[in-house]
């Protein structure tokens, strides 16, 4: 099996575990669902992406991200770049994209959107300041972790996967 064909399985496949991952949290389209290469993900989740002059947190509620498939995916990860201003977070870097951390070439699509919107949370568990994609926010994330402020939202992020099927036993 060639690269070429490799993605374009798995990138069909990404497509049909895509369909429970949608909730009041998240949601999403794609460009073609024949050749679903392009998806616009809507995260409805608070989320810092500045201080103000107090050096107090700026806060926004929606939150949209490109992803893109390099022509390696799925050996290579997907890109994913924010439309607005990045969160402010140690894990997103100042030009809009987001810092996955390690990936692994069998992390389904769904698990790396709904770690994504972990880190849109800023949740603790999928915050990494060891790998410090915003040295600024790094400094802010050290001083507050244990402030009360994190994570900034806690709604329920959906679980992707197969579509649910009936089992028949027959006796």
């Amino acid at each position: 099996m060639t690269q070429k064909e490799l993605r374009a399985i798995r990138l069909k496949n990404d497509y049909e575990k895509m369909a429970s991952m949608r909730n009041r949290a998240i949601s999403w389209t794609v460009d073609d669902p024949d050749n679903p290469e392009h998806y616009v993900i809507t995260y409805n989740i608070r989320t810092i992406v500045g201080l103000n002059s107090q050096g107090k947190p700026i806060y926004r509620d929606k939150s949209t991200v490109d992803i893109t498939f390099p022509p390696e995916y799925p050996m290579i990860k997907p890109r994913a770049v924010m439309r607005e201003q990045q969160p402010f977070h140690v894990n997103w870097y100042t030009d809009r994209s987001w810092c996955p951390g390690h990936w692994s070439s069998d992390e389904a699509l769904w698990s790396y959107i709904r770690r994504m919107g972990k880190t849109i949370q800023f949740d603790k568990r999928y915050t990494n300041p060891g790998s410090a994609a915003n040295p600024s926010a790094k400094a802010f994330w050290l001083e507050n972790q244990n402030g009360g402020i994190f994570p900034t939202d806690k709604q329920e992020l959906p679980v992707g996967g197969e579509k649910k099927r009936r089992s028949v036993i027959h006796l």
